[in-house]
């Protein structure tokens, strides 16, 4: 949940009719969440999240492989790629 506002906002908005799907969607929670804060009394405390840490040497490695067996070409980017025929025919417009 972002803030204890929140929390007032969905109680006052569900009093006003609002379902628990629109609620959901309004504020981009899942509806287990919003269902979860409309039964509580007060503002639920979730825990901070841990901060995402810089990728170790083998993390590093495998992306590096990937990224260079990716820029290779496979069959989609064959497929992407204009024909000859594609561009001799657009040049000579």
């Amino acid at each position: 949940m972002q803030s204890g506002e929140t929390h007032v906002e969905l109680k006052a908005l569900r009093h006003h009719g609002w379902s628990v799907s629109d609620l959901a969607r309004e504020y981009g929670l899942s509806r287990d969440t919003v269902r979860r804060e409309l039964a509580s009394e007060h503002r639920r405390g979730y825990p901070e999240r841990a901060k995402p840490t810089a990728l170790s040497e083998p993390q590093l490695v495998l992306c590096g492989s990937k990224i260079t067996s990716k820029r290779s070409g496979g069959a989609v980017e064959d497929e992407l790629r204009p024909s000859e025929q594609m561009l001799a025919a657009s040049q000579a417009t």
